[in-house]
């Protein structure tokens, strides 16, 4: 018997070798996403004395029962469980027992293995990037915290943070945490609108692509003992470093629920019922001003830190504009004796404070004796630490004069209502809070992974158990750092079954006559004139296959690069995420353009004015910065010959762009994503030469226990990758059906 069963720790009684035929795919390491998680085998096994001594401890199975539909056992419980072949572990999961049978006094378990892999996509799909946990990053919405992100540091916990290296011109970024750069979205801007100034809650932060890769693992593997080794080149390289992903363009950002929530005050149901002294005994009788929230009595439902109820202020800590709503049932009486009382409603007021400042009135009329609602609206602006309160005035008279009569009187409120609510419709202001969550695109995080996988021909090993440490290791690494070198191969010649048919395929792997690289198609209104101008998307590659076959193969990522562009008279260079149409009067109008997340690299602090303004002074309080952030699908030298010039490095984009609108006309032809990390594995499958070999091999166990897809395999002096091997299983087959691709060098 070469199976093994191993279920909590205790070896299992097999009457039969269990097939359990293996498929492996180099497929299953390019796209992660696609592999078959969920596995469920059904087994019977006979009730050996060793076998039912596990049941009978495990499952609490009560053997004293004849009949098979009066057994007794405990449902539902499931043990960890290991299946070797021949000392290879073919499968790690969990037993379930589902069913007990007797027959003639002889027991019967019917079991399944079910698999429990970590499906870490499965589990990304349904979180989106901004729903993860960045609340580390809050700041506050300052010219400081802004200009500081762009080489100096970062808000970490409320604390000041330096994510940079020792240079002071931001090219060593630490890959996390968060930078403001300089994108055009479309906002009208302060100073008759010049294209050098920038209001702060016109920008947005962006994340950097590392971390946000680290966040949405560490969410995956929540819970396993699965770990992501950091160290990988995929990680550790200069174009990962600088990646940053951010808004792609629509409105301006705004507070999100979790902030309105944290400013509101909701007050319901509050009273008052107290008896005041007049103020003149003539004709006219008033209350003094009361603080309504000091004196109402009411249930606290609110952050004591908003609203002290000792002094009826509530103290606001998110700048904004409010909407601030009023309601109450109120009722007098006085103490009058022989006159006729009256109102006047020019003196019944309930009068809205900001900082002792009246910024709105509200005037009703009111009989005696009589139940009067009162109800109001009104929209208030406030800044961070200012203090919001409300008092209330009551006045009468009377009919006739006289000197003595109104001593006192009493007001009634009930059913008061008292609402102070953010309006989250408004854009941040100066001192807002900003939360990275409410300013980053709504992706799910499946497609945020796989689209950062597929950018840099990544793939994802399956986790890797070390006995040492009780925890497996995940890696995560690009295709041009996965194969080893020609010398290195494994030579399979020996291991070929001749008597069975070898077939050689051309182009055998091509789906279609033109294949395309591209990120999102956008149309703003640069990338529409890229198209109109060129003929393609900005930043696309097109290949024409020579092949039968007709069709369009697409390769397309979940974001975009969007189009730099060189400010007239300036050495400001930044994206335009813009669109344009014409009126009636054919005037060019221009809005702000809503697409999807922007890919680009942080460059560092370049030569070129810009000037950054607050919110609420837009005409005078400003920041004048020589040197601006620099984004660009290009990477950019760090220390450039002169600080005007660009020395590009790699080009994020799967082609070299055929125009320009940012006068930078030094792009490398051969150093961009698609020549460095998908030439060499599209030319395989696409090539004249290339070649698909199915053929099948005498495998056995050993040599699936040292299966490594990394290493070239020789036939017949020939190198070849592997493609595939297909239901391995040396017990039920004798030998195995594999695919080979013709290592083209």
């Amino acid at each position: 018997m070469n199976s093994r069963l191993v279920v909590n720790g205790y070896e299992l009684d097999l009457s039969e070798s269990i097939a359990v035929p293996l498929n492996l795919s180099i497929t299953d390491i390019k796209e992660p996403e696609k592999r078959k998680r969920s596995f469920s085998k059904t087994l019977t096994l006979e009730g050996t004395s060793n076998n039912m001594a596990f049941f009978i401890a495990a499952y609490s199975l009560d053997v004293s029962i004849e009949k098979s539909i009066n057994i007794q056992f405990t449902p539902n419980k499931r043990y960890d469980c290991e299946l070797y072949k021949n000392d290879l572990r073919i499968f790690k999961g969990k037993f379930k027992l589902n069913e007990v049978k007797i027959l003639e006094g002889n027991y019967s378990f019917d079991c399944n293995l079910i698999s429990d892999a970590v499906d870490i996509f499965a589990k990304l799909k349904d979180k989106k990037l901004n729903e993860l946990d960045w609340s580390e990053y809050d700041h506050l919405l300052t010219r400081d915290n802004v200009i500081k992100s762009w080489s100096e540091g970062i808000k970490l916990n409320g604390v000041d943070n330096r994510n940079f290296g020792a240079d002071s011109r931001g090219y060593q970024p630490k890959s996390y945490g968060y930078i403001y750069p300089i994108v055009d979205y479309g906002y009208v801007k302060p100073k008759n609108n010049s294209p050098l100034n920038f209001k702060v809650n016109q920008l947005f932060p962006f994340i950097y692509v590392k971390e946000a890769v680290k966040k949405c693992l560490d969410f995956a593997l929540e819970g396993t003992n699965i770990e992501v080794d950091y160290t990988t080149t995929f990680f550790n390289n200069e174009n990962m470093k600088k990646l940053i992903y951010g808004f792609g363009g629509g409105e301006q950002n705004k507070l999100n629920s979790t902030q309105v929530s944290q400013s509101q005050v909701l007050i319901n149901n509050a009273t008052n019922n107290s008896v005041y002294q007049s103020k003149n005994v003539g004709y006219y009788f008033f209350s003094d001003l009361f603080n309504v929230l000091d004196q109402f009595s009411f249930t606290p439902t609110y952050d004591a830190n908003i609203l002290n109820q000792n002094t009826g202020r509530i103290k606001m800590n998110i700048p904004g504009k409010y909407k601030l709503s009023f309601s109450t049932e109120s009722v007098y009486y006085t103490s009058a004796i022989g006159y006729n009382p009256i109102t006047f409603d020019t003196f019944n007021e309930v009068i809205v404070y900001v900082d002792g400042l009246q910024v709105y009135r509200y005037k009703w009329k009111q009989l005696v004796d009589v139940i009067t609602t009162i109800s109001f609206n009104t929209n208030i602006d406030v800044k961070a630490g200012q203090e919001v309160y409300l008092e209330l005035v009551f006045a009468g008279g009377c009919s006739t004069g006289g000197s003595t009569g109104y001593q006192s009187f009493s007001l009634n409120f009930s059913n008061t209502d008292i609402n102070l609510i953010a309006d989250n419709s408004i854009a941040l202001t100066d001192n807002s809070p900003v939360s990275l969550s409410s300013s980053l695109p709504d992706i799910k995080c499946s497609d945020f992974l796989k689209g950062i996988l597929n950018l840099f021909y990544a793939y994802m090993s399956d986790p890797i158990y070390d006995p040492v440490t009780n925890k497996s290791l995940l890696t995560i690494n690009s295709f041009i750092n996965f194969y080893d070198s020609q010398e290195n191969y494994d030579n399979w010649t020996d291991l070929v079954d001749e008597s069975k048919d070898i077939t050689i395929q051309s182009n055998s792997l091509v789906q279609g006559n033109v294949y395309q690289y591209t990120f999102s198609e956008e149309k703003d209104y640069l990338n529409q004139q890229y198209r109109d101008l060129v003929g393609s998307n900005y930043g696309e590659k097109q290949l024409e296959i020579d092949t039968w076959l007709n069709g369009v193969v697409k390769f397309e990522l979940p974001f975009n690069t969007y189009v730099p562009y060189k400010i007239e008279n300036s050495q400001l260079i930044y994206p335009l995420v813009i669109e344009q149409s014409t009126d009636s009067n054919n005037n060019i109008v221009t809005k702000p353009y809503k697409g999807k997340g922007m890919l680009t690299f942080y460059n560092g602090l370049r030569s070129g004015v810009v000037n950054i303004y607050d919110v609420e002074d837009a005409g005078g309080t400003y920041t004048i910065k020589y040197d601006f952030p620099m984004i660009h699908h290009l990477r950019f030298k760090d220390n450039p010959t002169n600080n005007y010039s660009f020395e590009p490095l790699f080009d994020l984009h799967f082609a070299p762009r055929s125009t320009t609108f940012d006068d930078i006309y030094a792009v490398p032809e051969n150093s961009n994503t698609f020549e460095i990390y998908h030439r060499k594995f599209v030319n395989e499958i696409t090539s004249i030469d290339s070649k698909l070999v199915t053929l099948y091999l005498k495998l056995s166990y050993k040599d699936i226990n040292e299966l490594d897809f990394a290493k070239l395999k020789m036939i017949d002096g020939v190198l070849y990758r592997l493609n595939t091997i297909k239901d391995f299983d040396s017990d039920a087959y004798g030998t195995t059906e594999v695919e080979l691709i013709k290592y083209l060098g």
